[in-house]
């Protein structure tokens, strides 16, 4: 089975791929906002529609914080290089289109029990349900039982990678006792018991922190 850091690998390299396409960040467009200025802001999920999924939360922790930190500086570095060479007026569109993940949001995704119907194929979405309250307070009973006992993961980071979507992601492996991976398999058992059916998820096989995005380039004529 191929290791998360050829996952990695296969992320950067369809972004190299895709370059004269980059970023391919339609879907994510229709999600995120822009304030009256033009720069984009957090996406707004219609009420009702997910995702409800388990979250590791990661912005109240120096140790977290110190690590991530220093990625978000390496993508800061990555995009005024990018945009270094632009005209005033072209970098200023750049910059609107860029967003930046407030640290208060940053997280480890463990596992997506529902998804956002927007973003899942037809097939998947005959498996969506709506999660009313009475049944999310039964998945969190379920899997804060079943997930009470388990040791806390330590991540080890891997790699920054830039994705054809324009995700901006820290990539992370598990540690030797395969923790994280126990965690996620534990939490998705539940979450079968409790939904009755599939999961309509994406495929989270990935260990990552999403840091930012970046949602369009400049239109750039043949002089620029």
């Amino acid at each position: 089975m191929a290791s998360l850091s050829d996952a990695y690998q296969t992320l950067r390299q369809q972004c190299v791929d895709d370059a004269t396409l980059w970023p391919r960040a339609e879907q994510m467009q229709g999600i995120f906002v822009r304030d009256e200025d033009g720069q984009v802001e957090s996406p707004i999920w219609e009420h009702g529609k997910g995702p409800v999924g388990l979250y590791a939360k990661l912005g109240v922790s120096i140790e977290h914080l110190t690590v991530l930190r220093k990625c978000r500086s390496a993508f800061h570095d990555f995009l005024s290089e990018l945009s270094h060479n632009m005209p005033p007026e072209l970098r200023d569109e750049f910059k609107r289109s860029c967003y930046v993940c407030p640290e208060s949001t940053w997280h480890v995704c463990v596992l997506i029990y529902h998804e956002n119907p927007d973003l899942i194929s037809e097939s998947e979405r005959r498996h969506w349900q709506h999660i009313d309250p009475e049944m999310a307070d039964a998945l969190a009973s379920a899997v804060r039982k079943c997930t009470e006992s388990l040791q806390a993961p330590t991540l080890l980071l891997d790699s920054l990678s830039i994705c054809s979507d324009g995700a901006l992601i820290a990539g992370f492996t598990d540690d030797t006792h395969f923790r994280f991976s126990t965690l996620r398999s534990v939490a998705r058992d539940a979450g079968r018991e409790i939904l009755k059916g599939e999961l309509t998820s994406r495929p989270k096989l990935l260990m990552h922190v999403t840091l930012g995005r970046v949602l369009a380039l400049p239109s750039l004529t043949s002089d620029e």
